[in-house]
């Protein structure tokens, strides 16, 4: 008995053929017996299809959410692994949700470019920033370093947004 299709697609999942080996992979039968072991195991998988899936990402639940499923759900029905699968899917359709970052990264890569460009010429009416000699550095260095440190800094402001609601 496999993993219904149709539950898969309803996460967006709907390219991965071999849901029972995939399930097998991260959740054998005996080797789940702690709520570590399945918070690793279940981090791995949400991990693989944020790298397997071609744009597409996935958030993972808080927790304290996945320690109440382990609890509630997951040690429950030891004795039945079908249940157990079935329950799994069911928590990743309603807890597990396609990540909204990526706006912000291509609006920052879309947007740093012109502002690189305008930073320079801004910098050279300025007497209090003429020294840092910005006009020295050629545009062909200065604008793509702008644009990733952008990205790089919009990316730390993301993470810390998301563990600083993770700790709540």
């Amino acid at each position: 008995m496999g993993i219904s299709a149709s539950i898969m697609k309803k996460m967006g999942m709907q390219n991965l053929n071999y849901t029972d080996k995939i399930y097998d992979k991260y959740f054998k039968e005996d080797s789940i017996t702690t709520l570590e072991e399945f918070h690793v195991a279940f981090i791995d998988l949400c991990s693989d299809f944020n790298s397997i899936m071609p744009g597409k990402h996935y958030e993972l639940p808080p927790r304290k959410d996945i320690k109440k499923f382990f609890d509630d759900t997951w040690e429950t029905n030891k004795n039945n692994p079908e249940e157990q699968k079935k329950k799994l899917i069911d928590f990743m359709c309603e807890n597990v949700k396609e990540s909204k970052s990526g706006s912000a990264m291509i609006l920052t890569g879309l947007a740093a470019p012109p502002a690189a460009i305008f930073l320079k010429k801004a910098v050279d009416n300025m007497p209090q920033a003429k020294k840092f000699r910005l006009h020295l550095v050629p545009n062909f260095a200065f604008v793509p370093s702008f644009t990733i440190l952008s990205l790089v800094g919009v990316r730390l402001v993301q993470t810390y947004q998301k563990s600083k609601t993770a700790l709540q």
